[in-house]
């Protein structure tokens, strides 16, 4: 894999993101991680040779925007997005505010936007690229407690497949995971990150002439 290529991933979180960035560093990725909060250099360096960190807030147009900026003029053309950012807001209709509903509806599907209308023009001009974004069953249907949650994962699989229908024929690989289940660290029954992690990466890697754009991942125990 050439050094060259840079991925960034929205959401670095400690589970998905952090496995996500460690499995494309270690397979000579240029990694920049993002989050809304400063990510500490001690768990910074435990993720990969060379990746870097970056705050930013999904959900404000202008922080997606410089950062997209700042990547490229430090490490070069963005190849591989992950987009793992969530709200995780459970509540029935009753008791979610409105300003809830539109938080998990901007980090979720807006700030999906944000990020491929500041990534996807040099792509087309590059004709190549790779968008992964993590969805989970609530976007596929809507529990009591998943007032604000399933209204915004479903736009944002919508999106993915707008995305996805658009930006194939131009080279550019859109796919889109549903993860049924609770992702825990090394507990049995539970998904593993480093596990779901080389799902994506086998995923982007795909060959043009059989690319998956949705995909579901669930442990053995789940009862689905």
């Amino acid at each position: 894999m050439s050094s060259s290529k840079v991925c960034v991933i929205f959401g670095a979180g400690e589970k998905i993101g952090y496995a996500l960035a460690r499995k494309f560093a270690n397979n000579g990725y240029k990694v920049v991680v993002s989050r809304r909060s400063e990510i500490p250099p001690a768990e910074l360096s435990t993720l990969g040779d060379g990746v870097t960190s970056i705050p930013c807030d999904v959900t404000k147009q202008e922080d997606v925007q410089s950062l997209v900026q700042k990547v490229e003029n430090s490490h070069g053309p963005i190849h591989t997005v992950l987009y793992n950012a969530g709200s995780f807001i459970f509540k029935n209709w009753e008791n979610i505010s409105v300003e809830e509903f539109e938080f998990s509806f901007n980090v979720n599907a807006k700030g999906l936007l944000f990020v491929s209308k500041a990534v996807c023009p040099g792509m087309v001009e590059r004709g190549e690229g790779v968008i992964g974004i993590t969805g989970a069953t609530a976007s596929l249907r809507g529990r009591p407690i998943a007032s604000a949650f399933a209204p915004a994962k479903a736009a944002q699989r919508m999106l993915a497949q707008s995305l996805a229908r658009d930006l194939g024929p131009k080279g550019i690989h859109v796919f889109y995971t549903i993860l049924d289940g609770q992702v825990r660290m090394n507990e049995p029954g539970y998904m593993k990150p480093e596990d779901i992690a080389d799902n994506y990466y086998a995923i982007a890697h795909q060959n043009k002439t059989a690319w998956t754009h949705e995909t579901d991942m669930r442990p053995y125990t789940e009862n689905w």
